[in-house]
């Protein structure tokens, strides 16, 4: 006898189908954090312009690696080494959609696994932090411009848009807020500059789907006679 699992699922399972399959593997990362790297990947190709040395009118290009940007709170004790970027986290908020349900991207059938279908719940928003650590002014004042910037380069409006292409080709949007000085360690040669951003990325789910299976069902007058016709 099989043992009792203590619950049983109310109503009808997004992606259930006929004949039944088991769900869809439940995936290895979530939207916020695909979204927090894409980020990460495009900050680290910037090119930061601070001024030169007193006298010399050409400026100096630095860049922070993107091994030194940091999405969540490094897993052990890892030396800051400047200039670096961190993220911080905020309270996220789920935008879930009320009526009618999930929003099937029907265009995705078969493409991320086979039997399957990218179903779109709602947004996740979230305010998060970049926070900028330099050692000198000028090498802080030169991030802040640069990734002032480089948030403002689309066309269409003051937000900028990235696709995710390692989660399942989402678009996740980042509009700055705020900004923030802090200079509680610059005696230290380590100042911080704040920038708040606002993040929306939709919460998507793959899940089992098939498609319909058009049949002709005629009845032949006179006779009450019940034909169907499989195309």
């Amino acid at each position: 006898m099989a043992e009792d699992p203590g619950f049983t699922f109310v109503g009808e399972m997004l992606g259930t189908v006929f004949p039944p399959r088991p769900p869809v593997a439940l995936p290895t990362i979530e939207a916020r954090t695909a979204a927090l790297r894409a980020l990460a990947s495009y900050l680290a190709t910037l090119r930061f312009m601070r001024p030169g040395f007193e006298g010399s009118p050409f400026p100096v290009e630095f860049r922070v690696k993107r091994e030194d940007i940091h999405i969540e709170q490094p897993d052990g004790v890892v030396e800051l080494r400047f200039p670096s970027i961190a993220f911080l986290g905020g309270r996220g908020t789920y935008d879930w959609f009320r009526l009618g349900g999930p929003y099937l991207f029907e265009e995705t059938f078969n493409c991320f696994a086979p039997g399957t279908v990218l179903a779109w719940m709602g947004d996740y928003v979230e305010d998060f932090t970049i926070e900028c650590w330099a050692s000198k002014k000028p090498e802080r004042r030169a991030m802040i411009a640069g990734i002032e910037a480089a948030m403002l380069r689309s066309e269409s409006s003051t937000a900028i848009s990235f696709r995710l292409t390692e989660f399942f080709g989402i678009v996740a949007v980042y509009n700055l807020s705020q900004r923030e000085l802090n200079e509680d360690e610059a005696v230290r040669n380590r100042r911080r500059a704040m920038l708040y951003v606002n993040l929306r990325v939709p919460v998507v789910e793959l899940v089992n789907a098939v498609t319909l299976k058009p049949y002709v069902r005629l009845v032949v007058a006179d006779t009450g006679l019940l034909a169907e016709i499989d195309p």
